[in-house]
C-alpha cells in the first residue's frame, strides 16, 4: 500500500511539474505575441495559456500540510494568468487593427469567458468590428448577450434600438430606446473623459433615443406621446437633417390632431409652423409638409378667434 501511495504521489508531482512548464511556455508565447501585436497569435496563445492555467487550478489540493502553501500559491498564480489572457485580447481589440481581427478576438474572449470583466468595456468596439467586417447578422445576437452582462451600456442600447427599428420590430425598438434614455439620464460622466466630449456624445445619443421613440409613436398615431418625445429630441438633432425633417413633419401632424381635437388655435398654429420648417428641408418630407402647412393655415383662418375682454 505504501508503494502504491508513493507511486501516486510521484505521478501527481510529475503531472503538476509538466502542467507548470506548459503554463509558463504558453504564457511566454502569449507575451511574445502581444509584443508583435499579432492578433492571430494572441488569440491562439491566450486560449492555450488559459487552458493550461485552468488545468493548474483544477489540480487537487494536497493532503499534506507542508504542500498546501505551494499548491495555493500555484493556483493563485494560475488564476491571475488566466485573467491576464482575457486582458491581452481586450487590450489588442482597442488597438487600430483590422475589423475581422477585432471580431476574432471578441468572439474568442466571449467563448473563453462569457462573464469576463473586459467584455462590457469593448462591446461597442466589437459591434463596430462586426459591422465593418460584414457580419451584420451577428450584431443583434451579440448586442443582446452584451446587455445581459451590462444592461445600462448606452452604446449597445443605441445599436440595438436602431437595429430593431430598421428590422421593423417597433415594440423592441421602443423599449430599448426608452432604456437608452433612462440610462443616459442617470449615468454620470465616465472617468477620464472630457466634459465637452461626454456631453456631445450624451446629447447625440439622447437625441437619437427620443427620435426613435417619437417616430414609433407617430407610426401608431399616438399624438400626445409623439409630441412629447419629438419635442425632447428636436434641440438635440438640429445638425442632422435626416432626423430633423421627419421630426418636424410628425410634430406638425401630432399638433394638428391635438389642436383640432381641442379646438386650440395656438396648438394648430404651432402645427403649421412645424410643417413649414419641415418643408424648408430638402428631402422626402418636403412636399407633403408644405401641403400640410397650407392646409392647416387655411383651417386656422376659418377658426373663430377668442374675443379679448376689456378691463373695466
Amino acid at each position: 500500500m505504501r508503494t502504491i501511495a508513493f507511486g501516486s504521489a510521484v505521478l501527481l508531482f510529475t503531472s503538476v511539474l509538466a502542467n507548470a512548464q506548459d503554463l509558463e511556455t504558453a504564457y511566454k508565447n502569449l507575451k511574445d505575441a502581444e509584443s508583435k501585436k499579432d492578433a492571430d497569435l494572441v488569440k491562439k496563445w491566450a486560449g492555450e495559456t488559459s487552458k493550461a492555467a485552468r488545468a493548474a487550478v483544477a489540480t487537487p489540493e494536497p493532503a499534506a500540510a507542508d504542500a498546501k502553501a505551494a499548491w495555493t500559491s500555484r493556483v493563485d498564480y494560475a488564476k491571475q494568468v488566466d485573467t491576464y489572457t482575457e486582458y491581452a485580447m481586450y487590450a489588442l481589440v482597442l488597438q487600430p487593427i483590422e475589423a475581422p481581427k477585432v471580431v476574432d478576438l471578441c468572439e474568442a474572449l466571449e467563448a473563453q469567458n462569457p462573464k469576463s470583466q473586459y467584455l462590457p468595456q469593448i462591446a461597442a468596439r466589437c459591434i463596430v468590428g462586426l459591422s465593418q467586417s460584414g457580419n451584420q447578422a451577428k450584431i443583434v445576437p451579440f448586442g443582446e448577450r452584451a446587455l445581459e452582462r451590462d444592461p445600462s451600456n448606452e452604446d449597445v442600447l443605441l445599436v440595438l434600438a436602431d437595429s430593431y427599428q430598421s428590422a421593423k420590430e417597433p415594440d423592441k425598438a421602443l423599449a430599448t430606446a426608452a432604456k437608452l434614455v433612462a440610462a443616459l439620464s442617470e449615468k454620470p460622466k465616465p472617468a477620464g473623459i472630457d466634459d465637452a466630449v461626454w456631453q456631445k456624445k450624451k446629447d447625440a445619443m439622447l437625441g437619437r433615443g427620443y427620435w426613435i421613440i417619437g417616430m414609433i409613436h407617430a407610426e401608431r398615431n399616438q399624438h400626445a406621446e409623439t409630441d412629447k418625445a419629438l419635442r425632447s429630441a428636436l434641440p438635440l438633432i438640429q445638425g442632422d437633417p435626416a432626423m430633423k425633417a421627419p421630426a418636424l413633419f410628425y410634430l406638425g401632424v401630432a399638433n394638428y390632431q391635438l389642436g383640432r381635437a381641442s379646438k386650440n388655435r395656438a396648438v394648430m398654429t404651432e402645427a403649421a409652423q412645424f410643417s413649414e420648417e419641415s418643408a424648408a428641408i430638402p428631402g422626402p418630407y418636403q412636399a407633403l409638409a408644405l401641403k400640410n402647412a397650407k392646409s392647416i393655415r387655411a383651417e386656422i383662418a376659418q377658426m373663430p378667434r377668442t374675443p379679448v375682454r376689456r378691463k373695466k
